[in-house]
């Protein structure tokens, strides 16, 4: 009777410490001020898909002559990105390659480009050479690092003796090698030739849209419908709980939640915060690093892709759009912009968000993403196809309220109005168009974005209305 006595009063025990133990594994995970972080993931390059992907060009443009073009936005159907990553690294790599011609980007060369047989990959940002290489896997830069620094530009000559030039806004270097043949690319032009779902395109000076130094393409017909598609606007309490745990990499028992009025939530464990908002923006902020005096371009950016392979159930079209240095006293880091494609076509965020001014925000210090906006939408089948208007139409249908606007601000210029309005066009592009705040209708508005000096103005591709501007 005694020894079960005893039995009873040691398991009694056994169970308070471990109750002790369990409150205070729970106390620690909900702390304010706590330095201690739970499980924390190494980030490692080698757990990259290929971060040369997301190093990728926002647009594809396949020149067969000076009147005939098409242009495509993802690498997703032709490969067009992953062909062009190895047949620059082939040139780059090869010591037999020489640099045939060097000089300052001017209109010979513009021409050279879009009226021969050839793809023009081109980015949103001035991407460094160094940094580039090494992203790409490249081993040796220094045939051409003295002649260039950066580029927003690559060319393939598919012609009949192929080279590649890399450039920027002001200089240009052209790489010849005449033991290598872009034979795969040449053969991915062809079968975008033959694509009748895609459509020609057209330089914008001889639609008399944008002067020659513009580099504007736009269709005039669009045959092949397409739609607005209808993101999903429902998240489960279980979704956002799911969501937390990821991010601040800690079960949801031990993650302190806040409610506020306008029901945005805020999860928070350690120095990791979470901010759910309901109109699908997810901001993420980590206060626990060290300052960071020493930056690396390459590792942040790997640091940043990582990231979003590991938090954001990683898609094949997110890519890079910007690169900001983020300097002061205590801290030196990156700011990183990316944007992704649906269905092929990219998106871009509502101009007017107080919030997010791309689809992917984040700012990175050494290795450690202390920054994270985002709002990716994850679509739902559409079965409304709808006829495209072309930009020309657009511009036809709102040249009244657009002109008005361009002549009050540019009142004491002399001219045609008319023409010098349409002169002035800086870009026309076609984006799916997230409103976030203003979504009623729940979906990515399919729109034709035009801008003219610091104006910008979205259009409803399907109507021609006017969605937002800025």
């Amino acid at each position: 009777m005694v020894k079960i006595e005893r039995l009873k009063t040691y398991t009694l025990i056994g169970l308070f410490i471990i109750s002790i133990i369990l409150c205070h594994e729970l106390l620690t995970g909900i702390s304010f001020n706590t330095n201690f972080i739970f499980n924390k993931k190494k980030i490692s390059t080698n757990e990259v898909i290929n971060s040369g992907d997301f190093l990728a060009p926002s647009r594809f443009i396949i020149n067969y002559s000076d009147s005939h073009h098409k242009m495509i936005y993802s690498n997703n159907k032709y490969k067009v990105w992953t062909l062009g990553q190895s047949g620059l690294k082939d040139y780059l790599d090869d010591d037999k390659t020489n640099v045939s011609l060097y000089g300052e980007v001017d209109e010979e060369l513009q021409n050279e480009m879009y009226s021969q047989k050839s793809i023009v990959m081109k980015f949103d940002d001035l991407i460094d050479i160094k940094f580039a290489s090494k992203v790409l896997g490249i081993k040796d830069i220094s045939i051409i690092s003295k002649y260039i620094k950066d580029m927003n530009v690559l060319y393939f000559y598919l012609g009949s003796d192929h080279y590649v030039i890399i450039a920027n806004d002001k200089s240009y270097v052209k790489l010849k090698n005449g033991a290598i043949k872009l034979e795969e690319l040449n053969e991915i032009a062809e079968s975008i030739k033959l694509d009748d779902e895609l459509p020609k395109y057209y330089e914008g000076y001889k639609l008399f849209i944008g002067d020659k130094s513009k580099d504007i393409f736009i269709p005039v017909n669009v045959s092949k419908k397409i739609t607005s598609p209808y993101v999903k606007e429902y998240v489960s309490e279980k979704d956002m709980e799911n969501i937390a745990s990821k991010y601040l990499e800690k079960d949801i028992n031990y993650i302190r939640k806040i409610v506020q009025d306008d029901d945005t939530k805020i999860y928070m464990y350690g120095q990791k915060n979470l901010v759910l908002r309901n109109n699908g923006i997810i901001e993420y902020y980590d206060n626990s690093g060290e300052s960071v005096l020493d930056k690396d371009l390459y590792n942040s950016f790997i640091a940043a892709v990582n990231f979003i392979v590991e938090k954001t159930e990683y898609t094949s079209n997110i890519y890079l759009t910007h690169i900001e240095d983020l300097d002061n006293d205590k801290n030196k880091g990156y700011r990183f912009s990316f944007s992704y494609n649906i269905f092929n076509r990219p998106v871009r965020t509502s101009i007017n968000n107080k919030y997010l001014s791309s689809p992917i925000e984040m700012e990175v210090y050494g290795s450690t993403v202390t920054k994270y906006k985002s709002c990716i939408r994850e679509v739902l089948v559409d079965t409304n196809p709808f006829n495209v208007l072309s930009p020309k139409d657009i511009i036809e249908k709102n040249y009244n309220y657009m002109g008005n606007k361009f002549q009050s601000k540019n009142e004491k210029k002399k001219g045609k109005v008319e023409d010098d309005f349409l002169n002035n066009i800086d870009n026309v592009y076609f984006r799916y168009y997230d409103l976030i705040d203003n979504n009623t209708f729940s979906k990515l508005r399919a729109s034709w974005v035009i801008e003219i000096g610091d104006h910008v103005y979205v259009y409803d591709a399907e109507n021609g209305l006017l969605i937002d501007e800025k």
